[in-house]
């Protein structure tokens, strides 16, 4: 399963979504952590014969209730069952979560995993394209699977050879983080959009660089510019 995610230049992204079986196993091992704090908070206030809900609600209630959301707005999406699992939660239009988001995952997840067992949950991940549980859909979220394996042709630089001869020169103006965008939109699903998204990064390049398309095909065009790019950039670290 995988979600698609558009990215603040317009380029769409696809990431693997996490399974079910490893958000139940994230959250079980947050479980474990927030019940071994409660447990070793209590041994403490015990000890020092501290029993007053003061001092017993603040320390233990709610960081126990808070993990979630003190987890993931601190860690950039995670929480320790999540990072153990390698997932990680991210926005569906390429921003950055905040805390709203967070809180809006933390206090529907309350509802969904304590009062109603954990069973919107199951049923919400299990029939939704994008594997959302309800607060996820009110969030605009998802979770992610991070460090799946990416083919070396998905990757920036591409191999090219010795007599290689680029059409365009001036390539090596543009940054890595500009042909990483291009390399992305050669590599989104092809339609209607990508043509349109292709034409418009073509003639931008062509404004940035100077120079006239030599290829009658936006796609063939900003192809060679990414391998014009790449060998320019390995002479120059040579």
């Amino acid at each position: 399963m995988y979600i698609k995610v558009q990215t603040a230049q317009y380029v769409p992204i696809e990431y693997e979504a996490a399974s079910t079986g490893e958000r139940i196993a994230a959250f079980l091992l947050d479980l474990t952590l927030q019940f071994a704090y409660v447990y070793l908070a209590s041994k403490f206030f015990s000890s020092a014969r501290v029993y007053d809900a003061t001092w017993y609600i603040p320390f233990v209630v709610v960081p126990f209730v808070c993990y979630p959301l003190i987890s993931e707005t601190m860690f950039n999406g995670q929480t320790p069952g999540k990072a153990v699992m390698k997932i990680r939660v991210v926005k569906l239009d390429g921003s950055s979560p905040g805390f709203t988001s967070y809180f809006m995952r933390w206090i529907l997840g309350w509802f969904e995993n304590w009062v109603l067992l954990g069973i919107p949950s199951l049923i919400a991940t299990a029939s939704n394209a994008r594997g959302q549980r309800l607060g996820d859909m009110a969030a605009g979220t998802a979770v992610i699977r991070l460090g799946y394996k990416v083919k070396f042709e998905h990757t920036l630089f591409r191999e090219s050879g010795e007599d290689y001869r680029p059409h365009y020169p001036s390539a090596d103006r543009l940054s890595d983080k500009d042909v990483a965008i291009i390399n992305e939109l050669l590599r989104s699903k092809e339609g209607a959009v990508k043509e349109r998204l292709l034409e418009k990064a073509a003639r931008r390049v062509e404004s940035i660089l100077g120079v006239t398309a030599q290829e009658p095909r936006p796609y063939d065009f900003l192809n060679r510019l990414v391998q014009d790019y790449n060998h320019l950039a390995g002479q120059e670290k040579d």
